[in-house]
């Protein structure tokens, strides 16, 4: 049986961190025992303690979540980085997704929700939920949007069936049981529209999907 996956928390609520990491302890697939309660501490400290996976709040004393986010990213690109805050507004969703965060989800998610989120950031992937994924719609159905709609031609159409469902916020697991193929046949589909789309993550490839649907 494979060891429990290393996952350190950021989030200056006392009591919220202290749930999280009692809920992530009762999981057998991850193990927290590194968390800070602000991001210059946990920056300092991190070296020592290689992160498997991060989960980070936004709103932090000193240095903000999503700074730090952007430089966790830079020391570890390869690090799966889960934003997991209270703050829904656009512009702290795209900042977030802009600063390397491979998911966004509210600290309302379900239990059950969030260790999918934690397993599929694992494999590569990440989950927004249905209301983050309608909140960049809005923001889309608001904003002119800055390029125009070309990149939307060099997806096939199974690429681009795929690419819907990413954006109304499913999983790999539940697109491939929606379109009757393997999980990794999905992710194999996901890995190329990133190529096509020149984009690095699922939120950024949702925020461009948006972009291009914009007339």
């Amino acid at each position: 049986m494979p060891a429990p996956i290393s996952v350190v928390v950021i989030e200056d609520d006392p009591l919220f961190r202290e749930v999280i990491v009692n809920f992530i302890n009762l999981s057998p697939d991850f193990h927290c025992d590194r968390f800070w309660a602000d991001g210059e501490t946990a920056l300092r400290e991190l070296p020592a303690h290689p992160p498997g996976l991060i989960l980070l709040d936004i709103d932090l004393p000193g240095i903000s979540g999503t700074a730090c986010a952007a430089q966790i990213k830079h020391r570890w690109p390869e690090a799966p980085l889960l934003m997991l805050t209270g703050h829904a507004e656009p512009e702290h969703i795209f900042e977030a997704l802009k600063a390397g965060a491979n998911g966004y989800l509210l600290k309302h998610t379900a239990a059950k929700q969030l260790l999918e989120a934690m397993r599929e950031a694992m494999q590569g992937g990440a989950l927004m939920t249905g209301e983050i994924a309608w909140r960049i719609i809005a923001s889309f159905r608001t904003k002119p949007a800055n390029q125009p709609a070309q990149e939307e031609e060099t997806l096939s159409h199974r690429e681009l069936q795929v690419l819907e469902k990413l954006a109304r916020g499913l999983a790999a697991k539940q697109i491939a049981g929606e379109l009757d193929v393997s999980f990794e046949t999905v992710r194999t589909y996901i890995r190329r529209i990133y190529a096509k789309l020149h984009t690095r993550s699922r939120g950024e490839t949702v925020a461009k999907y948006f972009q291009m649907r914009k007339k």
